[in-house]
């Protein structure tokens, strides 16, 4: 139910701007840029539980005491999302080292 919630409202997310069409790179493996990583979650997601969606059947709420350590297992590894529980805010990662910040636009 979640993942197909999720997959509604992306679709009317306006992505914050960036040349490559909000995307910005911080890195794989040992390259990882964890400061920024860490930057736009603070500023997303302060001390808040976060619904991390890795696909139609592995998403969950995620405390946020426990996310950061889930979340550098993951960043730069999988495909995935991060959505606040307001369901207004999602960070987009890639298993490439991209990452994108978007807030949802209920117009749309």
């Amino acid at each position: 139910m979640l993942f197909k919630i999720t997959n509604f409202l992306r679709h009317k997310v306006e992505w914050l701007d960036n040349a490559e069409d909000g995307w910005v790179r911080f890195g794989q493996g040992h390259q990882r840029k964890w400061d920024l990583i860490e930057s736009a979650l603070s500023e997303q997601f302060p001390s808040q539980d976060v619904y991390i969606l890795r696909g139609r059947t592995n998403s969950n709420l995620e405390p946020s005491d426990s996310f950061h350590a889930r979340l550098k297992a993951l960043a730069g590894k999988e495909d995935f999302m991060l959505w606040n529980i307001d369901m207004n805010t999602i960070m987009e990662f890639s298993s490439i080292g991209m990452m994108r910040i978007g807030k949802l636009n209920k117009k749309l």
